[in-house]
């Protein structure tokens, strides 16, 4: 594009003059574009380098964060006491071992709550409260039929009182006197008597779960009756130069339910009552204790919230077989003057801060008490079996102003 200073066509006078002042301003715009299209390529590569930066700026907070979370992760492990992560490929547990600790496991959370009951003026004994329990059956029976594998468990539940079912496994050992050739693809499906798809799995490697036990979480679906019950297992060979084939390959098979037995209703009543009368008869700690519990959305002072946590849902606590989920609780909340302190600093800091806002803060909502939590895992140093540990300090049990 050219730049021309326009002349006029007459004779020189104020026509010629007002050219000549435009002159300057004019050819001054000319060189400000020239230099403007001049340094455009330039300018495109700083602002590719800043969007760069910008990128790179933007990644780093990404990785600086997942790195903080490994090292929360960490040191999560490390307060209970692993020195690695369980390798979950190589288990191998067997249904003894199963059993065995299940109700280790439970004995642990029953002995727990009974120490609980008793500090806090209750009966202690946990038949007064639900309790759960471990009820194990083998198939006593496997059908081979043309859909596949029938098991028959006899349960023996009482119809009277029938417990509630919380969740409900299948551990199969399957014949491992078969061969597999390299390209089959194995794959198992549950179902119950109805034909309904409870669980399955498939693998690219049928080699790999030889003699090993499989398990398959059926939920908490299953109806228990005293009538026996039935579930069809189906284990299917594919191979790509032949159509899919059903194998009765079950060696063995054990259900797992794991039950919550709810105490007679006239129990219940007597136990209330006594936990009335010892109510009374204790002395009042400084804080209000169970009664930091949160009530409603409403709630804006100081007061214990429900955080509910589920392993399997965390990236690298799949190793923790139970609980399957527990409340592990927060603090929240506001702390006016005198609410809920948990010491009498708490109180002599409220003072102070109500005299001279810039001497000290207000004081917080934070955990006044906290307890330990019982788990259940695949022991690290061993494939074989399970272990079951106290996890210190895991769940808020109270809050106070501090």
């Amino acid at each position: 594009m050219g730049c021309r200073v326009r002349q006029s066509s007459t004779s020189l006078g104020r026509t010629h003059v007002s050219a000549l002042a435009q002159q300057p301003r004019q050819l001054k715009f000319c060189i400000g574009l020239a230099a403007a299209v001049l340094l455009l390529p330039l300018i495109m590569n700083v602002a590719g380098a800043d969007d760069l930066a910008s990128t790179t700026t933007t990644a780093t907070p990404g990785s600086a964060d997942r790195q903080r979370i490994d090292d929360l992760r960490n040191s999560i492990f490390q307060s209970l006491g692993l020195t690695r992560i369980p390798d979950l490929t190589k288990a191998n547990i067997s249904q003894a071992e199963y059993e065995r600790a299940h109700k280790e496991y439970y004995h642990l959370t029953r002995s727990r709550r009974s120490i609980t009951n008793e500090e806090e003026g209750e009966e202690s004994s946990h038949y007064h409260s639900t309790r759960r329990k471990l009820f194990s059956a083998y198939a006593q029976q496997i059908t081979s039929t043309e859909d596949g594998s029938v098991l028959n468990f006899s349960l023996n539940i009482n119809e009277y009182a029938p417990p509630q079912l919380d969740s409900a496994t299948l551990r199969l050992l399957l014949d491992h006197n078969e061969d597999d050739r390299e390209d089959d693809r194995l794959e198992i499906r549950v179902y119950d008597e109805a034909f309904n798809l409870l669980s399955q799995l498939s693998t690219n490697d049928p080699g790999n779960i030889r003699r090993r036990w499989l398990e398959f979480d059926l939920g908490d679906g299953l109806e228990l009756t005293e009538d026996p019950l039935r579930l069809m297992v189906q284990v299917l060979r594919k191979n790509r130069q032949k159509d899919d084939a059903i194998y009765h390959r079950i060696e063995k098979a054990a259900l797992n339910l794991h039950t919550t037995e709810q105490p007679p209703s006239w129990l219940t009543v007597f136990r209330g009552k006594r936990s009335i009368g010892g109510e009374s008869s204790r002395l009042p700690s400084l804080h209000r204790g169970r009664r930091t519990e949160c009530h409603g959305k409403g709630a804006k002072r100081c007061c214990r919230h429900h955080m509910s946590v589920t392993f399997k849902e965390l990236e690298g606590f799949d190793f923790i077989i139970q609980p399957k989920n527990f409340d592990a609780g927060y603090c929240k909340g506001r702390c006016p003057p005198r609410y809920n302190p948990a010491h009498h600093h708490a109180l002599l800091q409220s003072l102070i801060w109500k005299e001279d806002r810039h001497k000290a803060p207000r004081p917080c909502c934070a955990p006044s008490k906290l307890a330990e939590l019982e788990i259940l895992y695949f022991d690290e140093d061993d494939s074989t079996k399970l272990k079951v540990s106290n996890w210190k300090d895991m769940r808020v049990l109270e809050c106070a102003c501090s």
